[in-house]
C-alpha cells in the first residue's frame, strides 16, 4: 500500500485541533486507498523544538511516495520547507 504523508499547519493551534485536523485528513487519505502517515500520531513528543520536529517528519516524508498539502499549509514554516522536499524529491502532491 502507498504511503501518504500528511502535512499542514501544527504551530499556532491548540494542540487537540491540530490533532483532530490532522485525524481529518487521515481519514481522506485512506478513502483515496493510501496509508496516511499522520506527524501529529507518529512524531516525537509535544515538548520537543520545533527543529527537531521538522528533522524527524522530513524524515517520514521522505518514506512515502505522496503528500497531501492541508488547505493552510502555506501558513506553516515547516509545511512550506517540506513543500519544497516534495518538490525536490519529486513526491506525487495532491492539495
Amino acid at each position: 500500500m502507498k504511503k501518504c504523508y500528511n502535512a499542514g499547519k501544527i504551530s499556532g493551534l491548540s494542540y487537540l485541533d491540530a490533532y483532530n485536523k490532522f485525524d481529518r485528513y487521515d481519514k481522506d487519505i485512506e478513502r483515496m486507498g493510501m496509508l496516511p502517515v499522520n506527524p501529529m500520531k507518529v512524531g516525537l513528543k509535544p515538548r520537543r523544538p520545533w527543529w527537531m520536529h521538522l528533522v524527524y517528519d522530513l524524515g517520514l516524508l521522505i518514506g512515502c511516495s505522496h503528500v497531501v498539502f492541508q488547505h493552510d499549509w502555506e501558513e506553516s514554516r515547516g509545511a512550506r520547507i517540506e513543500h519544497r522536499v516534495a518538490r525536490l524529491l519529486r513526491k506525487k502532491i495532491i492539495y
